[in-house]
């Protein structure tokens, strides 16, 4: 399989932004780097089993959109007609008195200033390094304590001879070459939020982006003294097989493919797959008492982490229809695996 161009890149932003930080854990000492591919910014515990307790694995979390064209992000105006935007929210301070089932709000009161908008863009970030700093507090092996260390810009069109871009709504492309990138204060991992379109999302720019990452490490601040173990996409079911809930969003859908189709990683590359697929490589559980109490409810009211940080992205809460025995993030996850 042919390799990547080679791509180099420059600084264009630097800030800072402090988080919550973890205790310290004895062991967590990663010596590989594995690529978590996501398409969105709360598509980790589709993947989850492949991440918790892996205290050896350096994880360059990539994430390819921001989420922003989620409907919990529109107006109130907009939510009166859908039923989303605030609408979604159950937590305190609903600006449409929802009723306070312990949801949280990534942002403040103003969350809900519409589709592909900065706002909403910073609210699926905030959600995802909170998420993060809740798991890292159990487990060593989260990257967690974030620090804004810049947008990167690079340069380069994808391997569709097409410079990677997005739409936001409108037919009209909008080059988009940027990363927003977090490090960490435990040596676990990096963030790196890409903005290549929340649906439209092609396999050449899941292509294009992780091979940015694999070849600026030391720009970005990844060890580039560790050897690539794997990459991870997360789930994705377009139907084909039995027993298993469809979930064929195309950002997930071009995850895999690139992820299925290119040879980009000194390592094995996996997807998140139904139990049936017949390219099952190998399969992996979160544990018992972590997955419970990571999606646990109490009645009405939000407890597990999944629930409360994530909880603003969902009509109401994450139930059977995500948490069954063959469903999107179900405790027990299988794998294809290529190359390496």
């Amino acid at each position: 399989m042919t390799r990547l161009f080679r791509l180099t890149m420059g600084v264009v932003l630097v800030g800072l932004l402090s988080t919550v930080l973890a205790p310290d854990f004895a062991g967590a000492a990663p010596v590989q780097i594995s690529y978590i591919t996501a398409a969105h910014p709360d598509d980790e515990f589709s993947l989850w089993s492949l991440v918790t307790g892996s205290t050896g694995n350096y994880k360059a979390m990539i994430y390819l959109t921001q989420g922003e064209q989620s409907s919990a992000c529109q107006t109130a105006a907009e939510g009166a007609t859908t039923g989303a935007g605030p609408y979604w929210y159950q937590g305190p301070t609903s600006p449409v008195l929802q009723p306070n089932y312990g949801e949280i709000n990534p942002v403040g009161a103003t969350l809900w200033a519409g589709r592909w908008t900065a706002l909403c863009r910073e609210g699926r970030r905030n959600s995802t390094m909170a998420w993060l700093d809740a798991k890292a507090a159990s487990d060593g092996a989260i990257p967690n304590g974030f620090t804004l260390r810049g947008t990167y810009s690079f340069p380069g069109n994808t391997s569709a001879g097409l410079p990677p871009q997005r739409f936001d709504g409108t037919s009209v492309p909008i080059e988009s070459r940027t990363a927003t990138v977090y490090d960490v204060s435990n040596g676990m991992g990096k963030l790196i939020f890409f903005d290549l379109g929340d649906g439209d999302l092609t396999k050449e720019e899941a292509r294009w982006a992780l091979e940015a990452v694999r070849n600026n490490k030391a720009t970005l601040g990844i060890p580039t003294t560790m050897p690539d173990t794997n990459a991870i996409a997360p789930y994705r079911h377009d139907g084909s097989y039995s027993n298993c809930a469809t979930y064929d969003h195309p950002d997930h859908a071009a995850a895999h493919q690139a992820l299925w189709n290119y040879d980009m990683i000194n390592g094995k590359q996996y997807g998140r797959t139904c139990a049936t697929d017949p390219d099952v490589f190998r399969t992996n559980s979160i544990p018992t008492a972590e997955y419970n109490a990571t999606i646990a409810m109490s009645g009405t009211q939000r407890v597990g982490v999944l629930q409360t940080r994530y909880g603003w992205l969902e009509a109401t809460y994450f139930d059977n229809a995500y948490t069954c025995s063959t469903c999107l993030v179900t405790a027990t996850q299988s794998f294809w695996g290529r190359f390496g």
